[in-house]
């Protein structure tokens, strides 16, 4: 991710309220502040059309996913499960738990890759209907995972923290 490609960011997230996300501009900037150098940008024709974050927990081996944001007009379309393929294969040899907050709306999603619910954990009467999932993952996941993205042409085609696609 580079620093211009915030206000494209700005603007997928704002494509998702209050559907998917609150309404709450800072919480773009504060995540990806958080989480760099390791936010991701996927782009289609040199446009940046999704994002996400990942965090190593320190003096553990636990992991965080943020701010995983795909364009409103783009959603159905696979790039959200390649940008979730993308940030838990970076957290791959990392034996610790996976967690993300999420909207209930998404739960499914999430879900499908076998997070799971571990508790409720409301995110401020700001932001009704989020709360915490986690997941294990095991050494047979991160082989699932893995074969996920060389199936789909993504074996190792990172262009620094820019997912390039094999059409480019």
């Amino acid at each position: 991710m580079e620093p211009a490609d915030l206000p494209a960011l700005h603007a997928i997230y704002q494509s998702n309220i209050p559907d998917f996300l609150p309404d709450d501009p800072e919480v773009v900037r504060e995540c990806i502040q958080e989480t760099s150098p390791n936010y991701f940008v996927i782009e289609i024709n040199g446009e940046v059309v999704a994002g996400g974050g990942v965090e190593l927990a320190e003096g553990c081996s636990d992991a965080t996913l943020y701010m995983g944001i795909v364009r409103r007009d783009l959603h159905g379309q696979g790039l959200g499960t390649l940008l979730m393929l993308l940030r838990l294969a970076w957290t791959e040899g990392n034996p610790g738990r996976v967690w993300l907050m999420i909207h209930e709306k998404t739960r499914g999603f999430y879900e499908r890759f076998g997070f799971r619910k571990v508790h409720d954990h409301p995110w401020g009467e700001a932001y009704p209907g989020f709360s915490w999932f986690g997941m294990q993952l095991g050494e047979s996941a991160r082989e699932v995972i893995q074969a996920r993205l060389r199936k789909n042409g993504f074996g190792g085609l990172l262009d620094g923290q820019t997912l390039v696609s094999p059409d480019t």
